[in-house]
């Protein structure tokens, strides 16, 4: 006959044994196929919805900037014969692209600038550079993609950058004619130059 505390205490082994017992082990849960593809396509679409919001307020900001007259950098084709202004220090100043003819690797570019203020200067141009860009293009998601399959940011990735000194000064009330030297991209393709502007030295106009 067992002692009167040797059967409560089998009892309570038993029954920790019992609980102590790793739960058994089920088969991991398979994904649902369908389920994952459908989330995927509701993140893809969020992020072409933001990315068009996106592309649209930068749009819309460069225009109200444009319109308002602060233009720190200017786009100019060489086959167009017009003039554009550029926003710098001293106010906005005129540049159009005169010509652009085959030189050495690259292409020598004829710059000529009209100072509108009654001052003499000297300037720093700082000039962007590539081949043509496509004309159309659309926006997918966050990137946008010329007609000829090309995305923006690999064009852009093709950009060549110089800064050059006007030397000469530049005199008030007249067209003044510079040269600058785009090395690098061949005259057939070169399509593309970026121009901003910082104004260095101001004098009186000679009289």
């Amino acid at each position: 006959m067992l002692p009167l505390l040797t059967a409560p205490l089998l009892l309570v082994s038993s029954l920790l044994a019992q609980t102590l017992e790793p739960p058994p082990v089920l088969p991991p849960k398979k994904p649902n196929v369908e389920e994952r593809i459908a989330d995927l396509e509701k993140q893809i679409a969020f992020l072409e919805s933001a990315g068009s919001l996106i592309s649209s307020r930068v749009n819309l900001i460069e225009s109200n900037l444009k319109s308002g007259g602060f233009r720190p950098r200017i786009d100019l084709d060489p086959a167009d014969s017009g003039w554009s202004t550029v926003s710098t220090n001293l106010g906005n100043i005129a540049i159009a692209l005169k010509s652009a003819k085959p030189h050495l690797d690259g292409v020598l570019v004829t710059l000529a600038i009209c100072v509108p203020m009654n001052v003499d200067i000297s300037a720093t141009l700082f000039a962007t550079w590539n081949e043509r860009k496509p004309p159309k293009s659309e926006v997918r998601g966050l990137m946008t993609i010329f007609d000829n399959g090309i995305r923006e940011m690999d064009w852009k990735t093709q950009h060549k950058h110089k800064t050059f000194e006007t030397g000469a000064t530049l005199r008030s009330g007249n067209w003044n004619e510079i040269q600058i030297f785009l090395p690098g991209t061949p005259p057939e393709k070169f399509g593309y130059l970026e121009l901003g502007m910082s104004v260095g030295k101001i004098q009186a106009p000679t009289l």
